[in-house]
């Protein structure tokens, strides 16, 4: 069985098949019937399901003229919510307001986004029913946005009245819809002057734009970014007394260098924007590569998964890609989700694999518990600490393969309890990972998966882990994809 009730399970076949329509009129015929009595006996289901799908639409069609059946009207929708979570995952987009349709709705959905930059728009340029219409779109496949309206990008602060009446417009006229999240403020400040402007910005949205997030995206960290930029301030103390001064609750910021193999620079830049989270107790996201451009090499499969597996398992309460679209304007970028002729590519369906996977195993769970800290073990990058031995009480010691390296991080939930994440923190290698731990304090572990869902017993031996037992210690050994990333509790 699958663990669900037999009527989620039926509703569940276009999405095991790999399929998009869903067939509701199986409910209630004889052949519900016969296929729960076959799963109760046993039988394989994935194939059971598989005959019954292709019968149900047949059954469907014959009862109702329709391969949706009367009740589907947005079959996309039925597919669609069984792997998304409320995990902010969304994208950059450079779409105008006029090029974007609530077709291009769906194909967010279908990618596993929750999260959306909206096309932008121009009141002098773009149909205001029809960006509404976008938004709609967005609202009922469960898709929050940030709101890009052209004028809001914050060198426009400079003139503060006309700057705050077209905040006052964008709240009359789109900022209460229900599936707005945020209003795009801009990127990368580059200098003391840009940064002068920016908190004029936020101020005067906050006053005119009420009840939103403010969305600002920065600059990857580097260790002489504050001489290059601000006079040679220190970049992380200026950031931590901004973000506190000017009250955002979040921020993004970007880093794409680890599609160029310079890893170290990656965890450097998280490592800095993590530590101005902490302190001033706001959520960070990270800003990711989905597209190749200059040196900047377009992400494989285990290469998506580590920009998000490494980024989540390191604190991020959300992530943006960037960047959805290709356009023929943009000097080399390529191999975007959308290419410019507007066909998904490979990297979308590798894109969608990740994000629907991620939703569905970990993206509810994750996102409700409290980041505490993370460590890397068998190499360590961008500063971050070595699991230090002796100071877990049932953790002695985290083991990599010889040539790979691992991140353990640690979340409770809001009852104090604790939990392990593990990332294997290669881009192209699988290897096995072994937990060390004390036999007298550890009574009990599990893997959990669906959320919660799904507990797996790690300390007897299965085609999942390995266990070897001493007097003392208990060696829990399983394997990991590049970049993949488990979740475990210890009692």
């Amino acid at each position: 069985m699958l663990g669900i009730d037999d009527k989620q399970t039926l509703e569940m076949i276009p999405y095991i098949t790999g399929k998009r329509i869903y067939a509701p009129a199986l409910e209630n015929t004889d052949l519900y019937t016969d296929i729960s009595r076959q799963m109760s006996e046993g039988k394989d289901r994935v194939t059971d399901l598989y005959e019954a799908y292709l019968e149900a639409i047949n059954v469907s069609y014959k009862n109702t003229g329709s391969y949706y059946g009367p009740d589907a009207t947005n079959p996309l929708k039925e597919v669609s919510s069984l792997v998304q979570s409320e995990f902010s995952i969304g994208f950059w987009n450079y779409q105008l307001g006029n090029e974007c349709t609530v077709e291009d709705v769906k194909l967010w959905a279908e990618c596993g986004m929750t999260i959306a930059m909206t096309p932008h728009f121009n009141y002098e340029r773009d149909d205001k029913s029809a960006f509404l219409d976008i938004l709609d779109a967005c609202n009922e496949y469960g898709i929050k946005v940030i709101l890009c309206i052209e004028g809001l990008e914050y060198p426009h602060a400079q003139n503060e009245e006309a700057y705050a009446a077209l905040c006052s417009k964008v709240y009359a006229d789109f900022a209460k819809h229900p599936a707005v999240f945020a209003v795009a403020l801009g990127d990368e400040p580059g200098s003391g002057a840009m940064y002068t402007l920016l908190s004029k910005a936020i101020a005067l949205a906050k006053e005119n734009i009420p009840g939103v997030e403010y969305h600002v995206n920065f600059l990857p960290y580097y260790s002489t970014l504050g001489n290059d930029i601000l006079g040679g301030k220190d970049y992380l103390a200026f950031m931590k007394r901004f973000v506190k001064d000017s009250g955002l609750d979040l921020f993004s910021y970007d880093c794409y260098c680890q599609m160029r193999g310079n890893i170290e620079g990656y965890f450097t830049s998280m490592k800095g924007y993590s530590s101005i989270a902490k302190e001033t107790g706001s959520d960070w996201w990270n800003t990711v590569l989905i597209t190749g451009h200059r040196d900047q090499l377009c992400p494989d499969e285990n290469q998506i998964r580590w920009q998000l597996n490494t980024s989540v398992a390191s604190g991020a309460k959300g992530i943006l890609w960037y960047q959805f679209y290709d356009s023929p304007e943009l000097e080399n970028y390529y191999g975007s989700p959308i290419d410019c002729f507007g066909n998904t590519t490979e990297t979308y369906d590798r894109l969608a694999h990740v994000l629907k996977t991620f939703h569905m195993q970990h993206g509810d769970l994750l996102l409700s518990l409290n980041y505490k800290a993370a460590y890397h073990f068998g190499e360590s990058y961008g500063g971050y600490s070595y699991f230090p031995t002796g100071v877990h009480k049932q953790i002695i010691n985290m083991k990599a393969p010889d040539d790979l390296s691992g991140i353990v991080s640690f979340f409770t939930d809001d009852q104090g309890e604790e939990y392990v994440v593990i990332v294997n923190n290669s881009l192209d290698t699988i290897g096995q990972f072994t937990f060390v731990l004390d036999r007298e304090q550890t009574h009990g572990m599990v893997r959990i998966r669906e959320n919660g869902d799904a507990l797996l017993d790690c300390l007897s031996n299965n085609h999942s882990f390995t266990v070897t037992e001493s007097a003392t210690e208990y060696q829990v050994s399983f394997w990991l994809n590049p970049g993949q990333l488990e979740v475990f509790k210890l009692s």
